[in-house]
């Protein structure tokens, strides 16, 4: 039976015949790639990977239209195969930073000043032949599973919308220039889709670590972008029941890091409740460098990824500021127009 593990980091399969490799090579068919354990103490997307694998009924190879895959090639990777031997975060440093946005493939395959940026340079093989792409994570605190996908990326956030039961999803801006897997693979992936668009790069944080609601929410995404059939694809609403359990649209525009003296400012001094609303002005936080951290968004904030173990210079939190769907799209086309304005002008 094939089990997705450091020593078989890669699993892949067709419509009609399934191959194992401890290598990385792209594909020339149409792809979906799930990427798990990009930090190794984050073992959700594998155990649900393996459970699916054991159930010979799931639709790998299906020609099914109603219900089938959607895609020729399905790869399933183990991001960092090191730190999740070891069930650690990572080895040398966060391999979801060591995808600059602005390197091409080659420039990040030179690039092995560390564990991870030799990772990278493996992984984005598999990143740029992908058509669409689901990254598998989970958080240190509690927290409902929710989705995250790049700005003016209309097929990330098609394949977010067939996530039918996650209820939030982050149009994230503050993720701009990190060194995202899912920003480089919206940027770098696949453009053979209708239109010439982009791939597809969608994050899923599935709960926290290790829990079995983690792992069903991870099954339940898998099984979701495997029917995902491209942009305007998989949107029909049919069934309004689906409609209903589309994620709330959530736009991410600032956060805090965790600095020196951080802490919690709540009764107890934990991270309050994952989503938890704020309203402006309202103290959540503290360090020894900006003071008292307050919720700074008019209107109020929903409060995303409160670290239940602050690392200094690590994402603290970030602030969620609900939009209606239309709204973000209709921003969307106006970043993408601005963006070919400036295009042309230079």
């Amino acid at each position: 039976m094939q089990r997705l593990s450091p020593e078989t980091p890669l699993i892949e399969f067709t419509r009609k015949s399934s191959s194992t490799s401890t290598s990385l090579t792209s594909t020339s068919s149409r792809s979906l790639l799930v990427l798990a354990s990009q930090h190794g103490d984050e073992p959700c997307g594998v155990l649900a990977v393996n459970r699916l694998l054991q159930d010979p009924s799931w639709p790998f190879v299906s020609e099914r239209e109603d219900g089938g895959c959607a895609f020729d090639r399905v790869s399933f990777a183990l991001g960092n195969p090191r730190a999740f031997r070891s069930d650690s975060r990572q080895i040398e440093e966060n391999l979801n930073r060591c995808f600059p946005l602005e390197s091409d493939l080659a420039a990040i395959a030179r690039d092995r000043s560390s564990y991870e940026r030799q990772r990278a340079g493996e992984l984005a093989t598999l990143l740029a032949g992908a058509d669409a792409v689901l990254d598998l994570h989970s958080a240190s605190a509690p927290s409902p599973p929710f989705a995250m996908f790049p700005p003016a990326s209309p097929a990330s956030a098609s394949l977010t919308r067939a996530l039918f039961g996650v209820p939030y999803a982050l149009r994230d801006f503050t993720g701009r220039g990190l060194g995202l897997a899912i920003e480089w693979a919206a940027k770098h992936g696949s453009k053979r889709g209708k239109g010439g668009e982009s791939a597809a790069a969608v994050t899923l944080e599935a709960g926290q670590h290790a829990s079995a609601a983690s792992v069903e929410a991870s099954v339940s995404a898998i099984l979701a972008a495997l029917r995902w059939r491209g942009v305007g694809e998989g949107e029909k609403e049919e069934n309004p029941a689906e409609k209903r359990c589309r994620p709330r649209f959530v736009a991410v525009r600032r956060g805090e890091v965790v600095r020196k003296g951080f802490c919690w400012e709540t009764e107890d001094g934990m991270p309050p409740e994952a989503f938890a609303r704020f309203a402006i002005g309202e103290l959540v936080a503290s360090d020894d460098v900006r003071g008292e951290l307050r919720c700074e968004v008019e209107g109020g904030a929903r409060i995303v990824l409160p670290a239940a173990k602050p690392v200094e210079g690590e994402d603290a939190f970030l602030w969620g500021e609900e939009e209606e769907e239309e709204e973000e799209e209709e921003e969307q086309e106006g970043e993408e127009k601005e963006g070919q304005g400036e295009a042309a002008a230079s």
